[in-house]
């Protein structure tokens, strides 16, 4: 009796190990699954949110005429007018992050709540954000074309990833 004890016994560790084993493994795959498919949904998400932008909200011309405006600035021989590119430049930039409901009160917060996976040219625009600071809060210093056209490529990146441009 003793040894049937001691075999069921043993039967049910092994049984009780497999089961832990199988769940352990059936956990793992359901965190897996929820983490992929909520990159997934987020993705989609941003995708269909710049769709309704390029598509529905902002006409192109109004887009275009925009854009036109910083790139005619930027051309000018007038260090006035390349801050007022990149002015405008960052301004078109903060109005797609509003619309596209990236919540803040600054830019700059804005930017911080992106998730870097989800915006390749995070980087840039924040380099290029940091030249309108530098603009709009020390007026008196001055800035080169060649300073002032490289934050404008900044900014098309972003604008461009997000199919604004």
């Amino acid at each position: 009796m003793n040894e049937f004890l001691a075999s069921v016994s043993g039967l049910i560790f092994w049984w009780k190990a497999i089961a832990i084993v199988i769940s352990v493994t059936a956990v793992s795959a359901i965190i897996a699954i929820v983490v992929k498919t909520q990159e997934i949904v987020r993705w989609r998400v941003l995708k269909d949110i710049a769709e309704f932008m390029r598509t529905e909200h902002l006409p192109r011309e109004t887009r275009s005429s925009r854009w036109r405006a910083v790139e005619k600035r930027i051309k000018s021989d007038h260090p006035s007018d390349w801050k007022l590119a990149v002015i405008e430049a960052d301004s078109i930039m903060d109005d797609l992050l509003k619309r596209m409901g990236y919540e803040g009160i600054t830019m700059g917060e804005r930017l911080k709540n992106i998730e870097p996976s989800d915006f390749e040219a995070l980087q840039d625009v924040w380099k290029a954000h940091k030249m309108r600071n530098r603009i709009a809060h020390e007026p008196e210093s001055a800035i080169t074309k060649s300073e002032a056209e490289y934050a404008i490529e900044l900014f098309k990146r972003g604008l461009k990833e997000f199919e604004y441009i």
